[in-house]
């Protein structure tokens, strides 16, 4: 557990500080972060410092995700509340949780909601793999398609008015080709099939101006 003030020298909490202390043995390098992320979003406190990861995860929405690293980057966040409040966490070793308790003055619901940006195709590529046989091909690396999501934060008030509907956060996750071990590279036939293509035309044309 961890207490979060609302004082200047108590109100900002790092991810990385918390590591440093209690949390080292809770899988922090995979969903935690993402579940505190969430977590403090829903409390509706103030994020200072958030990061996606490089490509979006399977186990939380893209645009939703948050990542930390030793040295680089990290994920921050302030009390911007009149009280102290209260983080508990778990991990059980297949999921992880986290609460954050605090004193409500007014009541609020929180809704999180995403906007797909832009999109970017990968691409199939094939290497080739003298261990296989020439009809033969393996997946190597499976394809993941790059995607920009804007992240939204809309507050209601407790008779379910609009109180806030802001942008939260803009997440640029990179695409990952998909690449093929091979056992024998596949000839490029469509370039061969335009190349024939382009010299009937060429043919063709000399033959009318003739």
């Amino acid at each position: 557990d961890l207490c979060c003030g609302p004082t200047p020298f108590l109100s900002i909490c790092s991810i990385r500080d918390m590591m440093n202390s209690d949390f080292t043995t809770m899988g922090l390098f995979s969903p935690y972060p993402s579940t505190m992320y969430m977590a403090c979003l829903y409390a509706n406190l103030e994020i200072d410092e958030r990061h996606c990861h490089p490509y979006p995860s399977s186990y939380v929405p893209a645009g939703l995700d948050a990542t930390v690293a030793w040295g680089g980057c990290d994920f921050v966040f302030t009390n911007d509340t009149d009280y102290p409040i209260k983080i508990s966490t778990s991990y059980d070793g297949y999921s992880t949780s986290c609460t954050i308790w605090g004193t409500i003055t007014e009541p609020f619901s929180v809704e999180l909601y995403t906007e797909t940006v832009e999109t970017e195709p990968y691409e199939t590529k094939y290497e080739l793999d003298k261990s296989l046989g020439k009809d033969e091909q393996v997946l190597d690396t499976v394809g993941i398609e790059g995607l920009t999501v804007q992240s939204y934060r809309r507050v209601y008030d407790g008779d379910g008015n609009v109180i806030s509907d802001n942008p939260e956060a803009t997440s640029v996750y990179s695409k990952r080709d998909e690449v093929y071990k091979v056992g024998k590279l596949p000839k490029d036939k469509d370039k061969d099939k335009d190349k024939d293509q382009n010299k009937d035309k060429s043919d063709s044309s000399d033959t009318d101006k003739k």
